[in-house]
């Protein structure tokens, strides 16, 4: 009875990152303006957990490469970065060095690491919080059904971006915010046309090419209407309460940021920026394993 009992428990358990009102509030294509903010408010993460077995403890905001971001970062840049660079202890983002019109296109053809151009520069935001199991082991994955809602606002397209790391910022997994692609947009480089681009070095040169985003539907578990967790293709993580090292928790960080490489990062909404670009929930299925 208390195998079957633990085993419902672990099912069941649901765990949410509440990413809620990320604002951009002025002019996306300022990635080719380096000293032209894009203002963000409202960044913040909570969290919850729908069961005791997979719980998750907020640890609140910190700070970023550049400067300590508050709990509210009044500007925040778009910038670009790649799975190499993004690891902690000193991620790296690029913003451009030159650029060039090439008729409906941008063409971007010289980069730099990211500078601080004026005082409280933030080009992305950290939230960390601790994600354990109390009794049991199971494989972790991001909920596929109602609990996650992250999304970006329609005005903003697709330059919304997200990583998570489970093991202090080691490794990440890179994915793209939801979000729905316009047409009025400028291409950081000659037919770059999905947006599916990042800065990164090539033969000791900084250029934008094609990125390799993991797919946030592999990692997807769900939960029937019976309660019941079902695993995805993949796991982001395995928890064990028996692990001597870390019995059963780990350190989660989601960074989030606003991609300069997307051809949905444009300057047509400069007037007046895009109230609540990014927001939603994040949401997390444990399923049991041996």
């Amino acid at each position: 009875m208390e195998t079957k009992a633990l085993k419902k428990q672990l099912g069941a358990a649901i765990a949410m990152v509440l990413v809620a009102a990320i604002a951009l509030g002025a002019a996306t294509f300022a990635w080719f303006v380096n000293n032209n903010a894009v203002k963000a408010t409202g960044v913040d993460v909570s969290t919850s957990s729908s069961v005791p077995n997979l719980y998750i403890n907020s640890a609140g905001k910190t700070a970023d490469g550049m400067n300590a971001a508050g709990s509210n970062p009044s500007k925040l840049y778009p910038v670009s970065t790649n799975s190499d660079a993004i690891k902690s202890p000193t991620p790296t983002f690029y913003e451009t060095l030159h650029w060039m019109s090439g008729g409906d296109h941008a063409v971007a053809d010289q980069y730099q690491k990211a500078l601080v151009h004026e005082e409280g520069k933030t080009v992305y935001a950290d939230y960390t919080f601790d994600l354990g199991v109390t009794n049991g082991k199971m494989n972790v994955y991001f909920d596929s059904g109602a609990a996650t809602t992250l999304a970006a606002n329609a005005e903003m397209g697709t330059a919304g971006r997200f990583a998570i790391s489970f093991d202090n910022g080691t490794t990440w997994k890179l994915f793209k915010v939801k979000g729905t692609a316009t047409d009025n947009g400028y291409y950081t480089d000659q037919g770059a046309t999905t947006g599916d681009y990042w800065v990164k070095q090539v033969d000791g040169t900084l250029k934008a090419v094609t990125a390799e985003y993991a797919d946030f539907n592999e990692y997807a578990g769900s939960v029937d209407e019976k309660g019941q967790a079902h695993a995805g293709n993949d796991f982001l993580t395995t928890l064990d309460s028996a692990n001597a090292d870390n019995h059963g928790k780990v350190t989660v960080t989601v960074r989030v940021w606003y991609e300069g490489c997307d051809k949905d990062c444009v300057f047509e909404n400069a007037g007046t920026g895009i109230d609540k670009a990014i927001t939603g929930n994040l949401g997390f299925v444990g399923v049991q394993t041996a």
